[in-house]
C-alpha cells in the first residue's frame, strides 16, 4: 500500500513538472520566434491561396470566353459550308444550262 502512494505521488510530482514545463514553453524565446515565423509563414500562405483564387478565377473567365468564341467561329464555318455547297450547286446548274 506504501509504494502505491509512492507510486502516487510519483506520478502527480511528474506531472506537475510536465505541466510546469509546458507553461514555461510559452514564455520561451525560441518559441516565441518559431510562432511569429509560423504566423508570418501563415499570411504568406494565406496571401498567396488569395492569389491563385483569383487567377484561377480569371483563367475559368478566360476559357469561359474562349469557349463561347470556338462555339460562334463553329458556327460560322458550318454557315460558310452550306454557303459553299449552295454556291456549288449554283456553279452545276449554270454549268448545265450553258451546256
Amino acid at each position: 500500500m506504501r509504494n502505491l502512494k509512492c507510486f502516487i505521488c510519483f506520478l502527480f510530482s511528474i506531472a506537475e513538472i510536465v505541466a510546469e514545463d509546458k507553461r514555461l514553453l510559452i514564455n520561451d524565446p525560441d518559441v516565441m520566434t518559431q510562432i511569429k515565423q509560423m504566423s508570418l509563414e501563415l499570411q504568406t500562405l494565406r496571401q498567396k491561396t488569395s492569389q491563385l483564387e483569383q487567377e484561377s478565377t480569371q483563367m475559368k473567365q478566360k476559357s469561359t470566353h474562349l469557349e463561347q468564341e470556338l462555339t460562334q467561329k463553329s458556327s460560322e464555318v458550318s454557315q460558310m459550308k452550306l454557303d459553299l455547297g449552295s454556291a456549288k450547286n449554283e456553279i452545276t446548274q449554270l454549268k448545265n444550262s450553258n451546256s
